[in-house]
């Protein structure tokens, strides 16, 4: 069985992802706030996290004080 051609997996800090009840979840910085998205996760190698859905190629990230994050909450 020939499997498709991968494309380029996103990594991010493993800091950045917050999993809970079996879902796992990312906050994007959009100006002066932040919105959670649910990301489906692929494998850790070396503190970073593979993001297979969820994410696109350039989205910013909260990297820091993510459990105290919450949709719309606002950054600076």
């Amino acid at each position: 069985v020939r499997r498709p051609e991968a494309a380029a997996a996103l990594l991010v800090p493993a800091a950045a992802v917050r999993t809970t009840g079996g879902t796992s979840r990312v906050f994007v910085v959009l100006g002066d706030h932040v919105e959670e998205r649910i990301v489906t996760v692929g494998e850790s190698v070396d503190g970073r996290v593979e993001i297979t859905s969820g994410l696109s190629a350039g989205d910013r990230i909260a990297t820091t004080n993510v459990g105290q994050l919450a949709d719309g909450t606002k950054v600076s």
